[in-house]
């Protein structure tokens, strides 16, 4: 039961510390990429706002925020094809700044639109996988449930074949231990028990056998020993000539 339990325990710590690793991964690589493309799109919109609303153009919080958040980007690329949209978001930034610093609305419109494209493709990927990495987390999360249904059945299982055989096991040899005990006190001394286990019932069988053998030896050494004497005793009256009267303590 202690192996079974033991079963269940690292069965279900195994796949809860899977699960937390798939979803970990989700926060921490896909959805900091989302945030960050975000924030971009946020840049660019204030840009845009800016030139259609405002007669002084003060870019440099905007670029500031743009230039951050592609750095962090670039160090946070994970997805295959990323990279190389990263890449081209970096020119497409290089290029929107410079026509910022020239002051062509047209240009920078364009910009906008470009870079929002590249944006737009680097969030759809990213969004996929988070998708997809969701639909593994749920395939694990069913996996886990089918896993611990089937071990705890299992489980159920041999410890109800357990709960029949065990007493059979741990009790069963206390009958035959009680009659060898009840032979040996009626003089059987000749009695052994066949128990070749190796626990407690092993070791008080053999316990057993060992006594009730020096039983048998005592009993054939006293036997002999008075065999002899009457011999002995037989011998002398044998050679007696006179009467003899046997009195016992009572004088009977």
């Amino acid at each position: 039961m202690f192996l079974i339990i033991l079963l269940l325990g690292g069965v279900g710590s195994f796949y809860v510390n899977k699960l937390g690793e798939d979803a970990a991964k989700i926060l921490k690589e896909n959805h900091r990429t989302l945030g960050y493309i975000q924030k971009i799109d946020n840049a660019l919109d204030g840009i845009e706002e800016s030139l259609l609303t405002d007669t002084v153009f003060n870019f440099s919080s905007y670029k500031q925020q743009l230039t951050e958040n592609l750095e962090l980007q670039r160090q946070n690329v994970t997805e295959t094809g990323e990279r190389e949209l990263t890449r081209e978001l970096e020119k497409g930034i290089d290029s929107l700044f410079k026509s910022i610093d020239t002051r062509k609305r047209q240009q920078i419109f364009t910009g906008i639109f470009a870079i929002k494209k590249m944006t737009e493709r680097i969030y759809d990927i990213n969004d996929d996988k988070i998708i997809f990495r969701n639909e593994e987390v749920a395939k694990t999360s069913q996996e886990v449930y089918v896993y611990m249904v089937v071990i705890s059945l299992c489980a159920s299982i041999l410890g109800f074949f357990i709960t029949i055989a065990a007493p059979n096991y741990t009790t069963g040899p206390i009958p035959k231990l009680a009659k060898a005990i009840r032979d040996v006190s009626l003089g059987k001394y000749n009695v052994r028990l066949d128990m070749k286990r190796n626990d407690e019932f092993g070791d008080l069988a053999t316990s057993f056998n060992i006594m009730a053998l020096k039983l048998q030896e005592f009993e054939k050494s006293n036997y002999s020993q008075i065999l002899f004497e009457k011999k002995r005793l037989d011998s002398i009256i044998n050679q007696l000539y006179e009467a003899i009267i046997g009195l016992d303590d009572g004088k009977n």
